[in-house]
């Protein structure tokens, strides 16, 4: 679908809302965890492609316990299964959003700043003809230069 203008807008109540939707999403899962890039590589993965042997090896298990030893928790293994699988789905859903969140902050920002341009523009065209404005459009200019300089150290709004 080609890009589109974006009309949206957003109240304060309407960010605090979501913000607070969030934080109850949190809520609901107090067991969430922040790994640093070392716990990451150290962990066994199971992807996609690694669902199906997991899921197997649980049929097993759950088929055959008497070849367990007595220590080993079927069920446990169940439930980290299960975990595994919803929190995937969910996954998926923020995922969904957040790029949808990231681009339509990418579009936003981008039409906001195509707009600024156009405002310096005009602010320097009508600096040529107009008393006081010479220093509006310096000003713009000044900005206009710090803000390159930042965006060049800084990643982008929306990325």
């Amino acid at each position: 679908m080609p890009y589109q203008k974006i009309t949206g807008s957003l109240t304060d109540g309407t960010v605090t809302q979501i913000k607070d939707f969030a934080a109850q999403a949190r809520v609901l899962l107090p067991f969430l965890q922040t790994l640093t890039a070392d716990d990451r590589m150290g962990l066994y993965k199971m992807g996609p492609k690694r669902l199906a042997w997991v899921m197997e090896c649980l049929q097993a298990a759950n088929n055959h316990p008497e070849v367990l030893p007595t220590f080993f928790k079927t069920a446990e293994f169940q439930r980290r299964f299960e975990l595994a699988r919803a929190l995937a789905d969910l996954r998926a859903v923020f995922k969904s959003l957040h790029t949808d969140l990231d681009d339509t902050t990418m579009g936003a920002g981008s039409e906001a700043a195509n707009d600024a341009s156009s405002v310096m523009g005009y602010m320097d065209a009508a600096a040529k003809t107009q008393p006081g404005l010479k220093s509006v459009a310096e000003s713009l200019h000044t900005y206009f230069a710090r803000a390159n300089e930042a965006a060049e150290a800084e990643p982008a709004l929306g990325k």
